[in-house]
């Protein structure tokens, strides 16, 4: 099901974002925003990580925690984008 926010244009939704931001009704999909950063962080350091333990042959402790750590960041990524999307469309739903 698509939502209103996702039906509009490229433009309108490109204008309705700067709205967003500036308006007072962006602050969870800031804080959103900066956790969505974090787990793509999170996605980085899991990958070089993995690449390390390969490299120096590390236990296989090593290897569960970066896949927790990978597993955990896509987990993170995928809800906070929903909820990124969530917010914004409120804001075009409450919209006059």
């Amino acid at each position: 099901m698509k939502l209103k926010y996702q039906t509009l244009t490229k433009e309108k939704q490109l204008k309705i974002k700067k709205q967003f931001l500036k308006s007072k009704d962006s602050l969870v999909y800031q804080k959103a925003n900066r956790l969505f950063t974090v787990a793509v962080i999170g996605i980085i350091i899991a990958i070089i990580s993995s690449a390390f333990d390969l490299i120096y042959k590390t236990g296989t402790i090593n290897y569960i925690i970066d896949i927790f750590l990978f597993i955990f960041s896509l987990i993170f990524i995928i809800i906070m984008r929903k909820i990124k999307l969530k917010e914004i469309n409120n804001y075009v739903v409450k919209k006059p």
